[in-house]
């Protein structure tokens, strides 16, 4: 764990460029941008950015637009590879539950009570069989499908995932993106494990698999051991990656669960062992929320003028604008950029009624890393001038560099994400979050939450831009 990043400055102002090799800078204005963006900032442009649509006649739940699901779809892509390149495997399971089956595990069924929606009726009246749970998560089905399927040591560890929709009534408070009933994009992996060494061995991996997810993604984070009076229902243990957002509130961005053998227990998995004795497994479960993980995007590497997302992640990596927008032109650029940026997700903008400044305040807003502009001196001279979203600094490149270009750019960009989230989630801490020496004595936290007005989010275990030092302290904030 490092040493906590230095902080960079609230704006960036961008420096006369140096010259880019065997290209000529063109002449640009500096550039200055605001990124301390609030609530209602977000509010707006997961709106104005087409991330998703507010207005659906259901509280908590936000349907994504193309865009927005673009850049879902990619997200989950990236955590599919990493799932599968550690040995996971898919799986797709229903979202009906039999109550009965729902109700195997007790600690887990009284957990999930207050917010669980049960279905007991067809709309014509006619009463079901037997009520169903809407999946708030996916346990119980999947413990009770594998229960079937395990027999022996050699199967073990299973390792399987899936990205599905949950639903929990958990508030009244719905934020999009942040606090919903319908959880569009929820990653699960669960994991049938041979030993209590064994399932410790893959709770610490799984630890570093997210940790790499969001190292990769340039959100800071904090990582905490649960109090046992608020773990996961039924779990032995848990560690949360949390964040915090500009308006001081924590956001859960995954979690990591040690089941040990209560479900295993509740729902028979079991497996001969090499000495022929019939045990019971060992069970994990991990979760990270593809919703809030666009929701940390969005926030903590936004600006006053919209959103800033990660290239490796981002819909439209570049946008290619002719100018002046004219049919000819547009078709001189597309074919300038098909072999030169053929391995970027490039965006050729054909409209040829909008006005160039209208379609860079419209792609900046929407977040793409970097903006090619061409028009006839670009074409005269087999170049492309480069723009890239965080120093909007201009570069005339021949094409047979483009590439090299564009990644550089994109490097920049991901080094400035890094240097804004950490700013944001590093002055919310300060002002709104308490790091105590206490240990998990619930009678003390309650005072102190009593006190504050926060809840005890977990003793730290782990951060990548925290102080070393923070470690072993507990950490109480509000909670989204």
């Amino acid at each position: 764990m490092g040493a906590l990043t230095s902080r960079p400055d609230a704006t960036y102002i961008s420096a006369r460029p140096s010259d880019v090799s065997g290209g000529i800078i063109a002449r640009q204005e500096y550039a200055k941008v605001d990124i301390n963006v609030g609530k209602d900032w977000f509010e707006r442009i997961i709106v104005e950015a087409e991330i998703v649509y507010t207005r659906y006649p259901v509280k908590g739940v936000y349907p994504y637009l193309p865009y927005g699901a673009k850049l879902a779809r990619n997200l989950e892509e990236l955590v599919h590879e990493r799932l599968e390149a550690s040995g996971h495997e898919p799986i797709v399971f229903p979202s009906l539950i039999p109550l009965s089956l729902f109700k195997r595990e007790v600690d887990f069924f009284e957990g999930f009570m207050p917010e669980a929606l049960l279905a007991s009726r067809k709309l014509s009246g006619e009463e079901l069989e037997e009520p169903l749970v809407l999946r708030p998560t996916s346990e119980v089905p999947i413990y009770h499908v594998f229960a079937q399927l395990i027999s022996s040591y050699r199967q073990l560890p299973l390792k399987v995932y899936q990205t599905v929709n949950v639903y929990r009534i958990e508030t009244r408070a719905t934020a999009p993106l942040l606090r919903l009933r319908e959880v569009t994009l929820f990653n699960e992996a669960h994991v049938f494990c041979r030993s209590e060494g064994e399932a410790r061995r893959i709770f610490e991996e799984a630890v570093e698999l997210y940790r790499g997810i969001y190292d990769h993604l340039r959100i800071p984070y904090v990582i905490v051991k649960s109090p046992p009076w608020d773990l996961f229902p039924g779990a032995v243990e848990n560690y949360d990656f949390i964040t915090v957002l500009p308006d001081g509130k924590v956001l859960e961005l995954a979690s990591v669960i040690n089941l040990g053998q209560k479900f295993a227990r509740a729902f028979k998995v079991r497996f001969q062992d090499v000495d022929e004795e019939v045990k019971y497994a060992w069970q994990l479960c991990y979760g990270i929320g593809i919703d809030r993980m666009i929701a940390a995007l969005v926030w903590l590497h936004g600006d006053s003028r919209g959103l800033v997302l990660h290239p490796d992640v981002a819909p439209i990596q570049v946008v290619v604008v002719a100018i002046p927008p004219e049919p000819e032109l547009v078709e001189g650029a597309r074919g300038a950029v098909a072999s030169a940026l053929s391995g970027y997700r490039v965006h050729v903008d054909d409209d040829t009624q909008r006005t160039p400044g209208w379609k860079f305040y419209y792609w900046e807003q929407r977040g793409v890393p970097v903006r090619v502009e061409v028009g006839r001196r670009e074409l005269a001279s087999s170049t492309l001038t480069l723009v890239d979203r965080v120093r909007f600094e201009k570069a005339r490149v021949p094409l047979s560099s483009a590439a090299e270009e564009v990644e550089r750019r994109m490097e920049l960009v991901r080094g400035a994400l890094w240097e804004r989230a950490v700013t944001k989630v590093s002055e919310a801490l300060r002002k709104r979050a308490l790091l105590l020496d206490l240990d998990f004595d619930r009678g003390e936290c309650e005072a102190v939450e009593e006190e504050r007005g926060v809840s005890t989010l977990g003793k730290v275990v782990g951060s990548n831009f925290l102080p070393e030092e923070c470690v072993g302290k507990m950490l109480f904030g509000k909670k989204y």
